[in-house]
């Protein structure tokens, strides 16, 4: 009888110590099972230095009006869809109108990723004809275009960068305005504004015996429409019918807009239509390019 006690007592202590160690194995498995979490870590992009797909997710909209002096300022505002915090220096933002216009403001602003932010009076002191003509907003260079000017607009956003109308409009004022900057240094060159001049009216005779030569560039002539192209051609060249030698009704017409040339970009397309008798329809056996800045070449622009 005592024999099976001790044995009862071992029997019991062995249950318990096996017990013990049950649960302790169980209670170490679950507590180096629990994960360890880690706060991940945003990228912060400048953005002039984001991919092409991360540039496509910022939005910016521009916004015109006039501040409490009645003057005119743009603010603007940016939503940045990217997964990555985006910096801006403000400095960096810039207007391309009928010249170049830089933002007010300087420093850097950083917007985290899916939210978006205000810059108030990053343009100031802006006159309103400035959106009576084609333009562009831009961030430090015309690679990075944030907006198109919309003519008579006073708000302006990203979804019109794709507008074939804006873009075409905006390559047109373009090639006008660097004609126009060109023709400017020419002229101060010359001594239009205030350098020594005492050659400048020979240097104008020179250019009017040389009228009839090709590649002619009238000083001080900017060619801003079709008719202005016209007109030069004509004054160099004399009436459409001392050019064709007949009096058949020969008139000097355009082909509407600018043609790309094959080397100096933008030009006018200039002809001289001939009717053909007994027919409503035309032949066109002379052809000019004229570029903005007053130079004249034979051929259609495909040929220069």
């Amino acid at each position: 009888m005592k024999k099976r006690g001790i044995l009862f007592v071992t029997l019991m202590a062995l249950l318990l110590v096996v017990s013990g160690c049950s649960s302790s194995n169980n209670k170490s498995t679950k507590h180096t099972s629990e994960p360890v979490s880690h706060a991940k870590k945003v990228d912060t992009k400048a953005y002039d230095k984001l991919s092409k797909t991360d540039l496509s997710k910022v939005k910016f909209n521009f916004k015109y009006y006039l501040d409490s002096n009645s003057d005119g300022v743009v603010s603007v505002d940016i939503d940045n869809q990217t997964n990555k915090k985006v910096s801006f220096d403000q400095s960096k933002f810039i207007f391309r109108g009928s010249r170049d216009v830089k933002s007010s403001k300087n420093g850097l602003v950083t917007i985290s990723p899916s939210k978006g932010m205000s810059i108030k009076n990053l343009f100031t002191k802006v006159d309103n004809s400035f959106f009576e003509e084609p333009g562009l907003f831009v961030y430090d260079n015309p690679d990075f275009k944030l907006a198109y000017v919309e003519q008579n607009q006073k708000e302006f956003d990203s979804s019109n960068l794709s507008n074939k109308a804006l873009i075409s409009d905006y390559k047109k004022f373009f090639v006008r305005r660097d004609a126009w900057d060109k023709q400017k240094a020419d002229d101060y060159n010359n001594g239009i504004y205030g350098n020594d001049s005492s050659d400048s009216d020979d240097s104008q005779s020179d250019a009017d015996e040389d009228s009839s030569s090709s590649g002619t560039n009238f000083n001080r002539t900017l060619i801003l429409s079709e008719k202005d192209a016209v007109a030069l051609v004509e004054k160099q060249n004399g009436s459409a019918d001392e050019v064709t030698g007949s009096t058949d009704g020969a008139q000097y017409t355009y082909n509407p807009g600018m043609y790309d040339t094959s080397v100096d970009g933008m030009a006018y397309w200039v002809r001289i239509a001939v009717p053909v008798e007994g027919s409503d329809v035309n032949y066109y056996p002379y052809n000019w390019t004229v570029y903005p800045d007053g130079s004249v070449y034979p051929g259609n622009p495909e040929d220069n």
